[in-house]
């Protein structure tokens, strides 16, 4: 439960995540989603009730509003996720396969929405996390840049075994990219299965 300037945003809440996998989270705007990931997160408190997300360890949250560091290159922002010896070279990696080979050593702040929305994604992959939220994070994104970043970012999560929650009200993404989805209606769960099933 969790409860805004005297709104209730989110009542009586129960949303399975099956490991391993992505799950989707439908709902119109203004239904709880974006709060529901903030608290997954650990950037809010619930009101009450228990989230059990440990075996999944410290997620990373990617929102509609990215943030960017300007001043440094790609590749900089890039490595300052990646906690390995062989940051500046995974990190290379990563920006090729979000097909930014050329944009990598320029400055964060010259390139365009898109490419900085890559650059961010890239950033995200740089971590060693087992558990990411995805909050709208490609809403501005064309149709055609879309396919290929959530065809991408399956790619990428399905390497590494991760579990991942794809909030959206588009449900042609969810249908598209994940195993299991929920419905988000006024604060609760009104619906959970496959997507097909959903659907039908």
């Amino acid at each position: 439960v969790k409860t805004l300037s005297h709104h209730r945003v989110l009542d009586d809440l129960d949303l399975y995540l099956p490991e391993g996998k992505i799950t989707g989270l439908y709902g119109a705007n203004g239904s709880g989603k974006s709060t529901l990931a903030r608290i997954m997160a650990g950037l809010m408190q619930p009101d009450s009730g228990i989230l059990d997300t440990h075996s999944l360890g410290r997620p990373v949250l990617l929102q509609q509003d990215f943030v960017i560091w300007p001043h440094l290159t790609a590749c900089e922002n890039v490595a300052l996720a990646s906690r390995g010896p062989h940051a500046h070279e995974d990190s290379r990696m990563l920006l090729a396969r979000f097909g930014l080979s050329v944009e990598m050593d320029k400055k964060a702040g010259t390139l365009s929405f898109g490419q900085q929305q890559r650059v961010c994604l890239a950033r995200a992959f740089a971590t060693d996390a087992q558990f990411f939220l995805f909050d709208e994070c490609l809403s501005g994104a064309d149709t055609t840049s879309k396919f290929a970043l959530h065809t991408l970012v399956a790619e990428l999560l399905d390497e590494r075994a991760a579990t991942a929650l794809w909030i959206t009200h588009d449900w042609p993404e969810i249908a598209a990219l994940c195993a299991y989805a929920a419905v988000l209606e006024r604060g609760s769960v009104v619906q959970q299965g496959t997507p097909d099933s959903i659907y039908w």
